[in-house]
Order: structure tokens, then C-alpha cells, then sequence
């Protein structure tokens, strides 16, 4: 027999403070301001909110409540002109409020701690069904609020990806709330509380040996991440020839910059040299000069460069821009060329293959990606499967999405098991482990350095998700589906209403 659900008026005091909380919460529950607690707070005070409402008024509150607080947490964040943040915010919010949607409609259907189930499952394959076609793929996910928490909680991401985290944050919420409506009753909470709490400890203390006993041992290579001085100046739309002129001394005055620090970067004993996203503007017709210019200077030093250039057509607009690396090995040679594979919506630059590159070196296999790639777990992938065991990262943020997209691409490395270096533009520039332990830092926003120098491991570990990739995404949604059928056919069988008959 379903649940009979004690509804209350949005005026009664419980559902005001209720509301207050939630609302409270969710202003930290992710976007500018997250405090990586309130993810696991927030939904516990959100779904007690709106099981206690009538179904349709409760979630229509509920639902402008979270899109509202969506687009003030998400603005800046989101790169879109005025007030295009309320369209798209609004979308982000509608999106995230599904997972409590199906928990309002699916409470009291599914019997005793299995019910709680319903919404991490709902969760994950919300978060991972999102990441599929949403362009901006993996962004607001739980795992990405837990930076600040405990590393070996996030171990657990080597074996299922973001999804394992996400679930157990989701379940926490809902087994709380079925603590709540049993009263805190000893005897009928027993169970569930110790199925949790021992999955949550062990998770915990199998992370924490990770992290201890099976740290990165193998010899570490010195990398160089440079941030420059250049701005995005290609993408205007200068015509004239004196236009054209100043443009071409804009381009060529940050190419010496980098040649200068790259030079600097060499003398403190770099291995391999890298520059930030589209550090080096460059005219077409300017490609070749200035890359064989580079590969003597990677000849003359003995290291490896790559370099991150900006090429601006000579018929543009009519072409679009081209945002892509080029690593030049110490005989000057180019080992790889790629273009970034997923733009950033409104970038206007030509999308690469998909392909992630590597080079084989003394220092390990070196792969590569640029900054909005590292976003979509699916393509980084590659690098687990391809062994790649340091990856650079060419990036360009801005101060609202600082330092959380560096962060971000720190997930990654746990997940696939290389170490990372990041040099970011108007961001965090920064290395991790492939336990995603940070290594070294430098803050575009509080430091005059341009240089940062990496000692990181040039050895990889193998994951079990870079085997089995997002398996756990899968069967929650497998899990979710099974409780949707189960709740529909229970619905329909005579006996249920029989039930509601005695």
C-alpha cells in the first residue's frame, strides 16, 4: 500500500523554515559560491520541502525556486552576453530540478530503504544523460563541489567515474529524509543507516590507503607551464591595411614574449616547455617562420615545446580561427598537431577530430588537450585507454570560473591515472597527481610570475575506469528505470486496491 503523504499549506511555519533552509543552502549548493557541505546538506532540507507540499504546488514552487537561485549563483560563470544568463540559467535550473522531481512523484512507492535509492539513481542519470548533449557537458555536476573535501572521498572516482560520488551525496540526502519520516526510530532505521555508513567508511578508508600506501613513486619530469601576456585580438574584425598592420605587430611582439620566457623557462632546467591557450596570436601567412623559429630554438636548448597558437585566417571571417597545439621534440621535429575538440558554445574556432595526441619521450608518454576538452570525460578518456602518463593542458578562464575549472580538470587525472599540468590564462594555472593531489600552483589573478615549474610523476597507474568507463552511470539509470516500472505496475495490480479497501 503506497504511502499516504501528509501534505501541509506553503503559509504553515514547518514549510516556511523548510523553504528558508533550502533556499539558504542552495545559494552554496554549487555556481560562485559553493561550499562543498552544502551539496550534502541541501537536498536534505529541498526534498523534505516539497514532499510536505501538494504535488503540483510544491513542485511548481520548487522548480522556480531552483532556477531562480540557479541564474544568480551561475552568472558570470556561464560565458553569454546580458540577460541570455536567465534563458540559459533558467534551462541549468530546469534541468537540475528533475532528479527531485521523480523523487516527489516515485516517494512512497518504492517500500522501506530501498526507496531511497530512487534519487541518486535519478541523479546520476540525470548528471550523465546531461553531460551527452549539453555543450557545456560535465559543468554543475556534485563531484565538481567537493574540491575542498576529503581527497579520499574522491578516490573513489578511479573506479566509477564522477558518478560514484554523485550517488553517494544524492543517497545521503534521501536516506536522510527516510530517517526523518521514520522518526528517528532505532529499530527501523538500523539497517539502512548501516549500509550506508559502511559503504561511505569504506570508500573512505579504501581512499585513504590509496592515497598513503600507493603514492606516485616513479621519477618525476620538470615542466614548464608560461603564461603570456596575449589577449584574444584575432577575432576582430580588422580590414584595412594599417588595421591589418598593427594587428601583425600585436601578434609578433607576444611571439618574442614567448620565445623570451620560454628561454628563461629552459635555463631553470625544464624538460618540456608549454605555453597557455592561444598564447601565440598568428597571421596565416606568419605559421611557418614563426614555427621554425621555434623548433631551432627546441633544437638549440635540447627540450621539447608546445606550443599554443591562435591563427587567424587570411580570409577570415569567412574561415574560422583555429585554436591548437603543435609539440616540437628536441630535434625540432613536430610530433603532433591538434586542434581543440570542443569549443567553448561562441568561440568561433574550427573543431579538431576528437583524437587526444601523444608523443612517446625519456619523460613517459606526454598527451594533450586544451582547456573546454577537459570538460567531457568521455574524450579524456582516450588517455587512460592510451596510457598517457602526464597530460598538458593549454587553458584560458575567466575570474568567475577561477580556480574551479582548474579543479575540474583535476577529476580527470583520478579518473585516468596520469598526472596533469595546467597553465591557465586569467585562471589557476596548476599540477596534480594522478591522485589529484595538487603539486604546484600559480594564480594568474594574485601573481606577476609567468613561469611555473612542475616536478611531477612521469609514470601512470592504471584505473578501473579507464576500463570500464561509465558503467555506473549506466546501471543507475538501469536502477531508475526498474523503479519506474515497478511503481506502475504496482499501481495497476487489483490487490492494491484491494489494500486500500482494509
Amino acid at each position: 500500500m503506497e504511502k499516504q503523504v501528509e501534505t501541509k499549506s506553503i503559509t504553515d511555519l514547518s514549510s516556511l523554515w523548510l523553504l528558508g533552509i533550502s533556499i539558504l543552502l542552495l545559494s552554496f549548493f554549487n555556481g560562485l559560491y559553493n561550499v562543498y557541505l552544502a551539496a550534502w546538506l541541501a537536498p536534505i532540507f529541498f526534498i523534505r520541502f516539497l514532499r510536505s507540499q501538494q504535488v503540483i504546488s510544491g513542485l511548481l514552487i520548487g522548480l522556480m525556486v531552483n532556477v531562480v537561485i540557479t541564474i544568480i549563483t551561475w552568472r558570470g560563470m556561464i560565458p553569454v552576453p546580458g540577460a541570455l544568463i536567465i534563458v540559459v540559467g533558467g534551462m541549468i535550473g530546469i534541468i537540475s530540478f528533475m532528479p527531485y522531481l521523480i523523487d516527489r512523484l516515485l516517494w512512497g512507492k518504492i517500500p522501506g530503504v530501498l526507496g531511497t535509492l530512487v534519487y541518486p539513481c535519478a541523479w546520476v542519470g540525470n548528471e550523465y544523460m546531461n553531460s551527452l548533449v549539453n555543450p557545456y557537458a560535465t559543468w554543475g555536476s556534485l563531484a565538481y563541489t567537493q574540491f575542498d573535501g576529503p581527497l579520499a572521498f574522491l578516490q573513489l572516482i578511479s573506479v566509477t567515474g564522477i558518478w560514484g560520488p554523485v550517488f553517494l551525496i544524492a543517497w545521503f540526502a534521501s536516506l536522510f529524509n527516510w530517517i526523518w519520516e521514520n522518526n528517528f526510530t532505532r529499530v527501523k532505521i538500523r539497517k539502512g543507516v548501516i549500509i550506508y555508513l559502511s559503504l561511505l567508511i569504506g570508500v573512505l578508508f579504501i581512499g585513504g590507503i590509496r592515497l598513503s600506501l600507493f603514492p606516485p613513486s616513479s621519477k618525476t619530469v620538470r615542466i614548464a607551464s608560461i603564461v603570456g601576456s596575449s589577449e584574444w585580438v584575432l577575432n576582430k574584425k580588422s580590414t584595412g591595411s594599417e588595421q591589418l598592420k598593427t594587428l601583425r605587430k600585436t601578434t609578433l611582439d607576444a611571439q618574442l614574449e614567448l620565445m623570451q620566457l620560454s628561454k628563461e623557462a629552459a635555463s631553470g632546467d625544464a624538460d618540456i616547455i608549454f605555453w597557455h591557450e592561444a598564447a601565440a596570436p598568428v597571421l596565416e601567412r606568419d605559421i611557418k617562420p614563426f614555427t621554425r623559429m621555434t623548433a631551432r630554438f627546441a633544437k638549440d636548448l635540447g627540450v621539447y615545446i608546445m606550443m599554443s597558437i591562435y591563427v587567424r585566417p587570411s580570409d577570415y571571417p569567412q574561415q574560422q580561427l583555429q585554436n591548437k597545439i603543435l609539440m616540437i621534440d628536441p630535434n625540432g621535429n613536430i610530433k603532433f598537431e591538434y586542434l581543440k575538440s570542443k569549443p567553448v558554445p561562441g568561440e568561433n574556432t574550427i573543431s579538431g577530430d576528437g583524437r587526444i595526441p601523444f608523443v612517446d619521450t625519456p619523460f613517459g608518454r606526454i598527451g594533450a588537450s586544451i582547456c573546454f576538452d577537459m570538460d567531457f570525460p568521455g574524450l579524456i578518456r582516450q588517455a587512460g585507454k592510451n596510457d598517457i602518463d602526464v597530460m598538458l593542458v593549454p587553458a584560458n578562464d575567466w575570474k568567475e570560473i577561477n580556480p574551479i575549472h582548474t579543479y575540474m580538470a583535476s577529476i580527470r587525472s583520478i579518473e585516468n591515472g596520469f598526472s596533469m599540468v595546467r597553465s591557465t590564462k586569467d585562471g589557476l594555472s596548476a599540477s596534480f597527481n594522478f591522485q589529484g593531489r595538487l603539486l604546484s600552483r600559480m594564480d594568474d589573478f594574485t601573481t606577476d610570475k609567468k613561469i611555473m615549474f612542475s616536478d611531477v610523476p612521469a609514470k601512470k597507474t592504471k584505473t578501473l575506469y579507464s576500463i570500464t568507463g561509465d558503467i555506473f552511470a549506466w546501471l543507475s539509470m538501469l536502477g531508475l528505470t526498474a523503479f519506474i516500472i515497478y511503481a506502475f505496475v504496482k499501481r495497476k495490480k487489483p490487490s492494491d486496491a484491494m489494500d486500500a479497501l482494509i
